[in-house]
């Protein structure tokens, strides 16, 4: 079977991450697999940039003209110029099935979905709310759910992807129209999710399909402890707290993380492990040890932070099913989280981490210090992580349903033609 992905990129993003997971394992199951994407960070043969390729001046050139005309304007996605390359390239020309991931990156337009679809069926996997709403990712951080009965008055115009004319009603008829001519069939990878679009106004009557996210358990597992604190240089007799610290994403909590360290009783202190940008935690933390690093790209690496950690503590405010979550369960480490939006379909309250309620830094130290302060219990927990992740997220098990899919719709399409 030919299959090709269409994302804003191959290995930058979680869910570009998640794509290429799944294109790799596509490929182990003996499918031709490739990739057409905005931004390409791999050596990888079968995927192709569009036109961006490497070149960050053209790229830079293009987010800085198109991106910023789209975004003064209001018009989201419908200025983009090259828009018909898509449909001229190779690879989507040879397609059976044409899997859609994440469009919202500056690189796309959902307008030429109907002429897509004539050249292959569509499965379109819905990694956030945008498909589903005007302009934004996560309206409910916002307490806004215009996205299910009819677009008005955007409470949140500078949610990414931000616009700064109110275009939101306009946006939303465009994608409704492009919807009703291409009839993707819709993708979540979380049960929260599918639930979510089938209570909106634009993905009520499309079909949705649970697909559960898998990751790749030869990269994420479980490692010995301290070969991963020797190799990451951190002290092997200290807890560790790993969080995630980077710029420009307040959506994953980290202001929570910091609060909640004044109500921490742990003696003596953990070390506050952060992955992801310099800068962001240390400066901010008193009385506790702090150990910093920058954004990792190599999974295996990443792999070595979690098993290096004793808890992994991501108080995200909105999110579908945390990639980075998975990871964590994965390498067997136990995670503390909000109790919001997909997280508690794997973040199992005392079973593989621990729920907070929801924007409670107290609660969240209190999930912290249950968890530090019991190795029976992370041990339990370790376990039951790694017992989920293996019979629920396993990347093969979910390539291996997205192959049934495929060959439903690729049937489904030669009974209409026939």
């Amino acid at each position: 079977m030919k299959i090709v992905h269409i994302g804003t990129a191959d290995t930058d993003g979680g869910a570009a991450k998640a794509s290429y997971a799944l294109h790799k394992s596509l490929l182990a199951l003996g499918h031709d697999s490739r990739m057409v994407v905005g931004y390409k960070y791999s050596n990888d043969a079968e995927i192709d940039s569009v036109w961006f390729n490497r070149g960050k001046i053209r790229r830079r050139l293009h987010q800085l003209f198109i991106g910023k005309a789209e975004e003064i304007t209001g018009l989201q996605s419908l200025i983009q110029p090259f828009r018909s390359v898509f449909l001229r390239h190779p690879f989507v020309r040879g397609a059976d099935i044409i899997h859609l991931h994440n469009l919202h990156g500056n690189f796309f337009s959902h307008t030429i979905l109907p002429k897509l679809s004539a050249l292959a069926p569509l499965v379109w996997t819905i990694y956030d709310m945008w498909p589903m709403t005007g302009h934004c990712t996560y309206p409910g951080m916002y307490d806004c759910e215009k996205w299910k009965t009819g677009e008005d008055k955007c409470p949140a115009l500078f949610d990414y992807p931000p616009i700064q004319r109110d275009t939101v009603a306009y946006l939303a008829k465009r994608k409704k129209e492009a919807y009703a001519m291409s009839k993707p069939h819709f993708v979540g990878p979380s049960k929260w999710m599918c639930e979510t679009a089938k209570k909106s106004l634009l993905l009520g009557n499309f079909d949705v399909s649970y697909i559960a996210q898998g990751i790749d358990t030869d990269i994420y597992h479980k490692e010995d402890k301290k070969t991963a604190r020797k190799e990451l240089g951190l002290p092997l007799d200290a807890q560790v707290i790993m969080v995630i610290a980077l710029r420009n994403a307040s959506r994953k909590g980290l202001s929570y993380v910091l609060d909640s360290l004044q109500y921490l009783k742990r003696h003596p202190r953990p070390l506050i492990f952060a992955v992801g940008s310099r800068g962001l935690v240390e400066p901010f933390v008193a009385d506790f040890p702090v150990k910093e690093i920058d954004y990792i790209n190599s999974e295996r690496l990443l792999n070595t932070c979690f098993v290096a950690s004793d808890i992994f503590v991501l108080p995200t405010l909105a999110d579908n099913l945390p990639l980075t979550i998975l990871d964590s369960l994965g390498a067997g480490t136990p995670v503390v989280s909000f109790d919001v939006n997909g997280v508690h379909e794997i973040v199992r309250h005392m079973e593989t981490g621990y729920l907070a309620r929801y924007k409670d830094p107290r609660d969240l130290a209190c999930g912290i210090d249950l968890l530090l302060q019991d190795d029976d219990l992370r041990n339990k927990m370790s376990q039951c992580a790694q017992q989920m992740i293996i019979s629920e997220y396993s990347i093969r098990q979910q390539a291996m349903n997205y192959v049934r899919l495929y060959e439903q719709r690729i049937v489904s399409r030669r009974s209409i033609q026939n």
